[in-house]
């Protein structure tokens, strides 16, 4: 039996994170960078993994949010879907796995995000998949940054 295979790539849009400024301060932002991921192929029985890799540095001293999306809306969750996008209609469902709960970043942090997509996927035509995934921050509000009491 010939089973298809594709690949899947991720094509990523970075974003920076602002947090409250004057008019004559510019706004404090976090780099986010550099940012890494090895192409996947997916066999239909076997599916395919990966990992998706980066850097999130910000001002010393302010706390800030990972904010991950796709066109479609926020990712978000511990099993997050993504659509990845082939040629004509075809798309393949992955997963960020084990997104961690705690995305918060003070300083610098890295990121090692697990990717999976599951087997099974037969209607995928062979060629490259892309799923356009921004990665951004922004500031933690300062009520949620306070002490319980």
């Amino acid at each position: 039996m010939n089973t298809p295979s594709a690949r899947l790539l991720g094509t990523l849009a970075l974003l920076t994170g602002m947090a409250g400024a004057s008019a004559s301060s510019p706004p404090a932002t976090c780099q986010i960078g550099p940012v890494s991921s090895s192409p996947m192929t997916y066999r239909v029985p076997t599916g395919a993994q990966g990992t998706l890799n980066f850097r999130v540095r910000c001002p010393a001293g302010q706390v800030f949010v990972l904010r991950l999306s796709t066109p479609e809306g926020p990712v978000m969750g511990a099993n997050a879907s993504l659509r990845f996008y082939g040629t004509g209609q075809s798309s393949a469902v992955m997963s960020l796995v084990d997104l961690p709960e705690d995305l918060t970043v003070s300083g610098e942090r890295e990121f090692s995000l697990n990717l999976r997509a599951q087997a099974g996927q037969w209607d995928l035509g062979g060629g490259a998949y892309r799923v356009n995934l921004e990665i951004g921050t922004e500031p933690l509000s300062s009520s949620l940054q306070g002490e319980w009491p």
